[in-house]
């Protein structure tokens, strides 16, 4: 966000296209995964549908995304260096009423009949091309942090306050709906997203201001944050394989241990194998020289 020298021609040829490459070579990976798990012929055209008008992964909507955000990423360097704090704070709050308070209100008034006219419509400012960046520029560059500890901890009860808000409503929601299917039942669950997300951002960097950590854990850190992204293009590939399935099994049917769990102690098996893959891809790739 802060190099605002780098050309639009860069910006294309570098980032973006990069990403293009890397959603398309994965999304192949998937579709064949599809083809033969599913065993049907390979159909060129339906990828190439498929991929352009959705995903053939769910969670790649990230990387569709962030090809947006590279796209407006030009415009996004010019705009957070014009803004003030009070632009800043007019931003969250925003998203705060559009986002989360007033869909909460009329949801509790209306039980999902009633909504506001389409047409005040403030996603432009209010999406998360635009207000992530944004907001992350903000903290990382404009907002001080010294002697914010009683504030971090107003903050953090804040935070619990918009979690328990979104868990209530998504419980309201079933109640009133029936519903609880995964995909239709959790419209609220990043209602005050946003606020867990500054919530997060400011604590981390406040306790990495004050404390000195061992060089153990910073190169551990370094080298798990350095394979967030290929743990992520893959996670879904190893949690849906047969071995993962199977452990999923013998965590919930065989320890008898609940739902939630067993999803968390899956989740850190699945991550951790991501990591390991990527410790190994990492390595062949130094050995053939390969950065």
């Amino acid at each position: 966000m802060g190099n605002d020298q780098e050309s639009i021609r860069t910006v294309w040829a570098k980032r973006i296209l990069k990403i293009l490459v890397v959603l398309v070579a994965f999304s192949f990976l998937y579709f064949l995964r599809s083809c033969v798990t599913e065993n049907h012929p390979i159909n060129f055209y339906e990828f190439i549908i498929r991929l352009y008008q959705s995903n053939w992964n769910y969670s790649f909507w990230y990387l569709y995304v962030f090809l947006a955000y590279l796209m407006c990423l030009p415009f996004l360097r010019v705009l957070v260096k014009g803004l003030t704090k009070k632009h800043y704070y007019y931003l969250i709050g925003m998203s705060l009423a559009f986002d989360g308070i007033l869909p909460v209100f009329q949801y509790l008034l209306w039980n999902g009949t009633v909504a506001l006219n389409g047409d005040i419509n403030v996603s432009s400012i209010t999406g998360m091309v635009t207000l992530y960046p944004c907001i992350g520029y903000f903290l990382e560059h404009k907002l001080n942090l010294q002697n914010c500890s009683k504030k971090l901890v107003a903050l953090w009860g804040a935070n619990f306050l918009c979690i328990a808000m979104s868990c209530y409503m998504t419980y309201y929601k079933s109640i009133v709906t029936g519903d609880i299917y995964e995909w239709t039942s959790q419209i609220f669950f990043n209602s005050f997203v946003l606020v867990n997300c500054i919530t997060i951002f400011i604590s981390v960097k406040y306790w990495f201001q004050k404390i000195v950590v061992p060089n153990f854990w910073e190169r551990l850190v370094c080298s798990m944050g350095a394979s967030v992204f290929t743990v992520y293009l893959m996670h879904v590939g190893i949690m849906e394989s047969s071995a993962f399935c199977k452990i999923w099994i013998v965590f919930h049917e065989k320890w008898h241990l609940n739902y939630m769990a067993s999803a968390f102690l899956f989740c850190f098996l699945v991550l951790a194998a991501g990591y390991l893959i990527t410790l190994v891809i990492r390595v062949l790739f130094n050995c053939m020289g390969i950065k």
